[in-house]
């Protein structure tokens, strides 16, 4: 069964749009193509790694590029979505393809392709400080995140606990996360503090 996925995904030509749209990589920056399959061709220079990929199941086609070496702990890749957000573009949608047959297939390299030509040059040409400055800023975003959900999480369980009076949880969860606090908050922590100095 393997073999007749191999073979029905060898129709849709993604291998052939892939080298096809993404050539200026060779001709203009000196990559090679280091591996192709139906789910992911590979370019590659000394410094930088380049993979396009055709999901199996979500038939998503993306662009992860980083410097070498290639590896999932590698904090220096980034895809296609990063580099528009780090674009100085006023036009910040963020691309999302799926494509399940050979016309979308070719829709969608064609336009990954040409939003890396013209947001991607400091990417394809290995800038290191253009890779960490992206970096830093995915960690930053990946924190205040966590923060946000962490916040959400404790604004929920002190609701429950305001419900109950059970005014030493609301503190115990409040004072920790102070500086995060709304005015709402504040007041409840501060009402909850002299309750609790009443007692």
């Amino acid at each position: 069964m393997g073999t007749i996925d191999v073979t029905e995904r060898n129709l849709l030509g993604f291998q052939e749009e892939v080298k096809r749209h993404f050539e200026y990589l060779i001709s203009d920056y000196g990559y090679r193509c280091v591996f192709s399959d139906p789910y992911c061709v590979k370019f590659q220079t000394d410094k930088v790694y380049l993979n396009i990929y055709h999901e199996k199941i979500s038939y998503e086609v993306y662009v992860e590029i980083g410097l070498i070496p290639e590896d999932y702990q590698n904090k220096l890749r980034i895809g296609i979505k990063d580099i528009i957000e780090n674009s100085a573009s006023s036009e910040k949608v963020l691309p999302f393809y799926q494509a399940s047959n050979p016309r979308s297939i070719s829709k969608a390299v064609g336009e990954l392709a040409k939003l890396l030509r013209i947001h991607g040059k400091e990417a394809l040409a290995g800038q290191y400080q253009y890779y960490k400055k992206i970096s830093e800023m995915k960690l930053q975003r990946q924190q205040t995140a966590y923060t946000e959900e962490m916040l959400k999480i404790t604004e929920n369980r002190a609701n429950d606990a305001w419900k109950r009076k059970d005014f030493s949880k609301v503190i115990e969860l409040y004072e920790p996360i102070k500086q995060h606090l709304n005015t709402t908050q504040i007041k409840k922590l501060e009402y909850a503090k002299s309750f609790s100095k009443k007692r």
